[in-house]
């Protein structure tokens, strides 16, 4: 059975955007975009292919949330060498988009203004400025008190993706211990990633201790099993399936 996580629809988009605006104060955003290392083992033969500009080997981790810190899309896998803006355009995510193969909801206008404005993605500087992608304003001597507003207003909203991060970092040690590069460890990154996100609820992680472990539990087990051993052939996905997508 294929794990995927279909795009939000129009009508998700425009519940997330009134999140980000009743949580973060920033409106039409359907996202908050970021890119993440995943610290791995250098892979025989690979060269430079995956050591990134934080000096090491890495698959990266291109991944979009709400404003609750819980995943809304992913994608894993590239080379650590590549930028961000080069994973999210080759990305299924990015390619969508930019062929208007995703329903976004119509322009509205910015709150006590009559300035229509699309719903976006927001990201930081590294990231090339679409019709679906915001960024901030270059910043040097010359820019202006408004355009330093926004680029507040934008930072505050899009670290929520990087906390998002943070906390499953935390959790699962993801960039201090190198992971072997095997088929598998796509699986493995996306099973932490997306499913911790998207149990999040609120964004917030329950303290008290449960009753009894959980399926979401067990497939953390099992990944932290993965970190620990290399599984056989196929048997982290099969695990997988059968403690969490079977009844």
């Amino acid at each position: 059975m294929p794990l995927f996580l279909s795009f939000p629809s129009r009508q998700q988009f425009q519940v997330i955007a009134h999140e980000f605006m009743e949580d973060l104060h920033f409106p039409n955003c359907i996202g908050a975009l970021d890119g993440k290392h995943c610290k791995i083992r250098k892979p025989r033969g690979s060269g430079s292919l995956f050591y990134n500009f934080k000096n090491f080997h890495s698959i990266v981790l291109m991944a979009c949330c709400d404003s609750k810190k819980s995943f809304i899309w992913a994608n894993i896998g590239d080379y650590g060498s590549c930028n961000d803006a080069s994973v999210f355009a080759e990305s299924d995510f990015g390619h969508a988009l930019l062929n208007n193969q995703i329903q976004l909801p119509p322009s509205q206008p910015l709150p006590n203004t009559q300035i229509q404005s699309p719903y976006v993605l927001i990201g930081d500087g590294g990231f090339p400025l679409k019709d679906y992608l915001m960024k901030p304003f270059l910043r040097n001597d010359n820019i202006t008190m408004p355009h330093r507003v926004f680029n507040y207003r934008l930072s505050h909203a899009r670290r929520i993706v990087e906390s998002a991060f943070g906390e499953v970092t935390e959790r699962w040690i993801l960039t201090e211990i190198p992971l072997e590069h095997t088929e598998y460890v796509n699986s493995y990154v996306t099973i932490l990633f997306l499913l911790l996100g998207l149990f999040h609820g609120s964004g917030q992680e329950s303290k008290k201790e449960p009753q009894k472990k959980s399926k979401v539990d067990t497939i953390f087990c099992v990944a932290e099993e993965y970190k620990r051993v290399n599984f056989e052939k196929g048997q982290l996905l099969a695990v997988f399936h059968e403690s969490f997508l079977t009844s």
